[in-house]
């Protein structure tokens, strides 16, 4: 991605870096790509070069606590509705009233308040691995976690409780090769018996394992620089929020009429990913979606890095058709 082409912007004392790439003209659409844990607006670059090549535009911003962006150290900040009116601020700045906003983890949150807020400013909506969350403003982390097991029979997400911690910035920083082979392994399942579980994380990494790396995982010199520059306390701090319950914080606010969505949905389900799994992604959206659509991809949780070809087919089609 050409560095000539990121911009800094201001927002609410918040320092936000981002990516724009204008469309050639201005009937073409424009899409904003918003990232999750623990990532960069660069790991869209396989999705920006084939849009922009096409003359759409593109927006994809470091989110908060990453890359360029501001990194808090303190929870605060970290409220997906104020987040959903960061994005809405660099839209407004680049003169862009309609987008389609593509979101993938941790960004499916700050996508679904966008939905909820400002559902005029979509053209539709896509989430990848992750779907729709409507607003719960009386959920925690621990509550979330109990619902997983009592629905799907099995542990899925009790490594929240280590991102969460105070010792997990320190563990992942001790032990980034280890950290980023698990992240990036090729074997899928090692999700299910070595992140999911309570403790089993955290035990990989003290453990300094390494875990076979798939062929597609992103540059990893490129990886560990940028997680150098700025550590691990804030991009965990959105694990850390969500565990307190600051993170839907902001949901109290939003009228329940917005809950379901209405506007055109895409949530591309991974098959092969061993959290976000599949069967999550059709329940919720055939309960919140009146407008939704479930496509399949063979890939794990990383699908843009691991088929981007079949991705990005399935967000032009999807953008093609609205």
């Amino acid at each position: 991605m050409d560095p000539s082409l990121y911009k800094d912007l201001s927002i609410d004392d918040l320092q936000y870096h981002y990516y724009y790439h204008p469309a050639k003209s201005a009937g073409l659409p424009t899409l904003l790509f918003l990232h999750g844990f623990p990532s960069t607006s660069d790991h869209w670059v396989n999705q920006v070069v084939y849009f922009s090549s096409k003359g759409y535009g593109v927006i994809a911003p470091d989110m908060l606590g990453y890359g360029g962006t501001s990194k808090p150290v303190d929870v605060e900040p970290f409220v997906a509705t104020s987040l959903a009116t960061h994005c809405v601020a660099i839209l407004d700045t680049e003169g862009i009233q309609k987008a389609l906003v593509v979101s993938h983890d941790w960004g499916t949150a700050v996508a679904s308040r966008l939905a909820n807020l400002w559902p005029e400013r979509h053209l539709g909506t896509v989430f990848i691995s992750v779907p729709y969350s409507p607003p719960d403003p009386n959920s925690s982390g621990e509550s979330r976690i109990k619902f997983a097991k009592e629905q799907i029979g099995i542990d899925l997400f009790s490594y929240w409780k280590f991102f969460a911690s105070d010792e997990a910035p320190r563990i992942i920083s001790e032990h980034e090769e280890s950290f980023y082979s698990i992240l990036f392994t090729s074997e899928h399942a090692l999700w299910r018996s070595d992140v999911s579980p309570e403790g089993a994380l955290e035990k990989w990494l003290l453990e300094d394992k390494k875990a076979p790396l798939a062929a597609w995982a992103p540059n990893k010199d490129k990886f560990m620089k940028s997680f150098k520059a700025g550590g691990w306390r804030a991009p965990t701090n959105w694990y850390k929020s969500f565990m307190q319950g600051r993170l839907a914080e902001g949901d109290k606010a939003i009228p329940q009429d917005r809950y379901k969505l209405t506007l055109p949905v895409l949530v591309v389900a991974t098959l092969h990913d061993a959290i976000c799994i599949p069967e999550l992604a059709r329940r919720g959206t055939a309960a919140t979606c009146t407008n939704g659509t479930v496509r399949d991809i063979d890939t794990g949780h990383w699908a843009m890095f691991e088929k981007p070809d079949e991705i990005n087919a399935l967000i032009d089609e999807f953008l093609t058709g609205l």
